[in-house]
């Protein structure tokens, strides 16, 4: 554990006087909130105490950008390139188990989530490789393999599959019982989003199309048209009755980044958000599924009405020195009273705001 990480003010993005504090390990990447929301879990692994303003933990390593952190607070779970993948137990802060290189093959971890049951926990690389993860007993469970059309990705799956055929024979992959090899092709493995019962989880394919997939069993139950170029990022409502789905474009900056509001019991779509230049990458509702949160490659956090579709802000729309903003991670607190942000000098760290307003707050002590 390095030296206790001082809090630094933040830049003032806008002419007036100096913005409140912010949380910052000086590093830059995003970062996840505990369900209860008293802990922040940044990409280098340091831990942050909300309450307090205090460092908790903090361990030098390779960055990730897949977060999660499971409902019952046990767990906290990491992955990124150089298929850095590993699941620490927060009570102790040290690793319970590490899947780096062994769980996907040599690929990035793309996104990783935790099941409401809390026990198991799904990841997604970019070689197209879904798996279940029995966190507990430290077992794998399930494992889809998705055709993805980047070939450096599909020679890496390629690999990991000729790899254990080579040492182990026609068993699946690590064993598990669940063993699918899928038809339907990726780009690559982006996202997904688990549905608030646990039973299936949305997958974008960065077509014009959605995934329904039933977890247990890998089967595909539907499959959601949009009228979207690309599918880049879904999220289910808290409740589950929705699902919305972001969309952009891999080379085109022109390309008008929508948002689609689906419902999900009847596969309709409900509305469309006229969202963000370039791309969508990060969707949340809050908690009251009343609001909906996104941020975009080069447009910063815009905040919407869900029922509406009306914008109710727009934070971080250029960084200090006037170019486009990259924003690239956001949390409602479990409350539902702030929103935190990583704005767009991410080095500067992670800011409240007032849900309502969206006026960047001083982190509320002891609450």
């Amino acid at each position: 554990m390095h030296a206790m990480l001082t809090l630094l003010l933040s830049c003032t993005v806008h002419a007036g006087p100096p913005l409140p504090q912010a949380f910052c390990s000086g590093l830059v990447g995003p970062f996840t909130l505990s369900a209860d929301g008293k802990r922040i879990y940044n990409y280098d692994q340091t831990v942050w105490d909300v309450p307090g303003r205090k460092l908790i933990s903090s361990e030098s390593g390779i960055g990730a950008f897949a977060l999660a952190t499971s409902g019952d607070g046990k767990w906290f779970a990491y992955g990124g390139n150089r298929s850095i993948f590993r699941i620490v137990d927060t009570r102790t802060h040290k690793v319970h188990w590490d899947l780096t290189l062994w769980a996907h093959g040599n690929t990035i971890i793309t996104h990783i989530a935790f099941t409401p049951d809390n026990r198991h926990l799904i990841s997604l690389s970019a070689n197209g490789i879904l798996a279940v993860w029995d966190v507990i007993d430290k077992k794998p469970i399930s494992l889809f393999v998705f055709p993805v059309r980047f070939k450096y990705f599909l020679d890496s799956q390629q690999d990991f599959l000729r790899s254990w055929r080579a040492l182990h024979g026609a068993t699946p992959p690590h064993n598990v019982k669940t063993f699918v090899q899928q038809k339907l092709t990726l780009e690559r493995g982006r996202q997904f989003s688990i549905h608030p019962n646990g039973k299936s989880l949305a997958l974008p394919t960065s077509d014009s199309d959605v995934l329904l997939l039933e977890v247990a069993s890998g089967k595909i139950l539907s499959t959601i048209k949009t009228e979207q170029e690309t599918t880049m990022n879904v999220c289910y409502s808290r409740d589950g009755k929705m699902l919305a789905i972001g969309a952009g474009s891999a080379d085109n900056t022109a390309y008008l980044g929508k948002i689609e509001l689906w419902d999900v019991a009847k596969e309709k779509k409900i509305k469309t958000l006229k969202a963000h230049r370039h791309s969508v990458r990060q969707l949340q509702f809050s908690p009251d599924d009343t609001m909906l949160a996104s941020t975009g490659t080069v447009d910063g956090v815009r905040v919407w009405n869900v029922s509406t579709g009306k914008q109710l802000y727009h934070l971080y729309a250029y960084d200090r020195n006037g170019d486009a903003s990259e924003a690239i991670c956001l949390a409602f607190t479990p409350d539902g009273k702030f929103l935190l942000t990583c704005g767009p000098d991410r080095c500067d760290g992670v800011f409240f705001h007032e849900v309502k307003t969206g006026k960047r707050i001083l982190q509320p002590l002891n609450k």
